[in-house]
């Protein structure tokens, strides 16, 4: 585990990197990490997004299209879209994204 995600108790790919080695996955390095970061986000009961990365305005999207006739396209689920949905969103955010 990464020290700064010991606290939230968050692992890194890099964490399983022997095993994912291992594997011998027929995939180029760079496809198959973002493959099994996805994977792993998909079976997750708790994901813990930042609010400027891509995987999570691909979650805003798919929440999006899968209830457009309640929520409509959405950049932000607001705590009452949260409710109506059944689901709940925490956002780690840095008051400077470049930072």
């Amino acid at each position: 585990r990464q020290p700064l995600l010991r606290e939230f108790n968050l692992s890194s790919l890099g964490t399983f990197s022997d095993l994912v080695a291992a594997a011998r996955l027929p995939l180029h390095p760079n496809v198959r990490d973002v493959l099994l970061d996805q994977l792993v986000c998909a079976h997750a009961r708790l994901l813990l997004l930042n609010a400027y990365s891509t995987f999570s305005q691909l979650v805003q999207g798919r929440i999006g299209m899968r209830f457009a006739s309640r929520v409509g396209w959405t950049r932000e689920l607001a705590a009452a879209t949260q409710a109506q949905l059944g689901v709940q969103v925490r956002y780690w955010r840095r008051s400077d994204p470049s930072a």
